[in-house]
């Protein structure tokens, strides 16, 4: 760099500093600003002041009420908790408790009925008599029929066992030449 530039460079840097150290004057309007503020201030440090002096007053009062009170126990706060809910609850209490009057027909001895009636039941009566008409020929062929059908269903299962699962498929496919066909695609 050339000295001229380096001087006037430092020239600027000691008169911007010589300005900076100057104290500016405030205007006539930032004058009335600064001063409204102060007043704000003090307005409202005595508005807190007052407001001490009240919370002060209010707890004298209430220490003076508390040292006036006798002092109740947490044992007299429980006895008088006590009775007022053996007052409230009281009205809601049921009456003793009475038994009820015996009746011809209780309940044991309309279930005992009931039992009985089980006892004979007339659809079982029926139902046993409708198999024993039926007779033993129709459970046999029944019990025929069935062993028969689980036979052909376990003749496939049977046959399955014994050969193995033939694995060919229906149609062929030359997995070999499909790869090598892939492979020449993504190469070329």
């Amino acid at each position: 760099m050339d000295i001229l530039t380096i001087i006037i460079i430092v020239v600027g840097i000691i008169i911007k500093a010589g300005r900076s150290k100057e104290k500016k004057k405030p205007t006539p309007a930032q004058q009335q600003a600064v001063n409204s503020r102060n007043q704000q201030k003090k307005q409202m440090e005595s508005s807190r002041k007052a407001f001490e002096k009240q919370q002060q007053q209010a707890r004298y009062k209430q220490q003076q009420i508390r040292q006036a009170k006798p002092q109740t126990t947490k044992a007299d706060k429980q006895k008088e908790l006590k009775k007022r809910l053996e007052e409230k609850y009281t009205s809601y209490r049921p009456q003793t408790y009475q038994k009820p009057v015996k009746t011809e027909n209780t309940i044991l001895e309309r279930a005992k009925g009931n039992v009985e009636e089980d006892a004979v039941d007339e659809l079982k009566e029926l139902d046993t008599a409708l198999h024993q008409a039926a007779g033993a020929k129709t459970m046999q062929e029944n019990a025929i029929a069935k062993d028969l059908e689980e036979d052909t269903l376990m003749d496939q299962v049977y046959d399955l066992m014994v050969t193995g699962y033939n694995g060919n498929m229906e149609f062929d496919r030359d997995f070999l030449a499909e790869a090598m066909d892939m492979l020449n695609r993504i190469q070329g």
